[in-house]
């Protein structure tokens, strides 16, 4: 019988003892892509399917988001009650951020239905962290016995997990992290966002919004000159011009 397909408590013993044989596992369930014009190239490719990738990415985004208004959420609670901001509201560790926030709300926000909502969306945070985390970190296979089904699991010591997901449950993940953003963006709800974009787009407002997948839909991409893919490098911003 394939190692590979030992399961339930005997597989992840075998994994957390034999860490070098669950990464052939991993090796043997993963695709690779060989380059034979020359002699580099060559490529591990994760046995995802495109919207599978998507809904991972999608996830990753929304995070992404949430991690930079919760920011901007503490610093306005702490200036809306004269409070100075605390150290670990700037700190690199996300546990740290959301611990501080929980202890500003109880301390600050003197309206006990306030007090509540906001402690509510802090809980939510908390048990979405660790499913954004083993998402993010882990090795990804899938289960022989139900494709549909993708498999996210470590073998660090200390960090082990073994746990599935699938693309409806990603996206669903997704949805849930990006209703907490809506409700820290906009706490006054559906009527807020409303008013908000009706005022950006008055005329003199600060700008008007555009769909960026209609202008995609418009553009002529041939007429778009060729460059370098993109890979996160510094954006080079223009020098207005001098004026005469």
């Amino acid at each position: 019988m394939s190692i590979c397909r030992k399961s339930g408590n005997l597989a992840k013993r075998f994994a957390r003892t034999n860490p070098i044989r669950e990464l052939q596992c991993q090796k043997i369930l993963s695709k690779f892509f060989l380059n034979f014009e020359k002699d580099s190239g060559h490529r591990i490719e994760p046995s995802l399917e495109e919207k599978e990738l998507a809904a991972i990415g999608y996830v990753t985004v929304q995070w992404a988001y949430l991690e930079h208004i919760i920011l901007v959420h503490t610093l306005r609670i702490a200036h809306q009650n004269n409070v100075t901001v605390p150290v670990d509201a700037r700190s690199q560790s996300f546990e740290n951020r959301r611990n501080v926030r929980r202890k500003l709300i109880e301390k600050s926000v003197t309206d006990a239905t306030e007090r509540t909502a906001l402690l509510k969306i802090v809980s939510k945070i908390a048990n979405l962290e660790l499913k954004r985390h083993r998402l993010t970190y882990g090795l990804w296979g899938w289960d022989e016995e139900d494709p549909t089904t993708m498999r996210a699991y470590s073998f660090r010591p200390r960090v082990e997990f073994d746990v599935d997901f699938d693309f409806d449950g990603l996206m669903e993940l997704g949805f849930q992290i990006g209703e907490i953003n809506f409700q820290l963006t906009f706490p006054g709800g559906k009527k807020e966002a409303w008013e908000a974009m009706g005022e950006a787009n008055e005329p003199g407002g600060s700008f008007t919004y555009i769909d960026r997948s209609w202008l995609l839909s418009v553009m002529d991409k041939s007429a778009m000159p060729k460059r370098r893919p993109r890979q996160g490098n510094p954006r080079k911003y223009k020098r207005g011009k001098s004026p005469k």
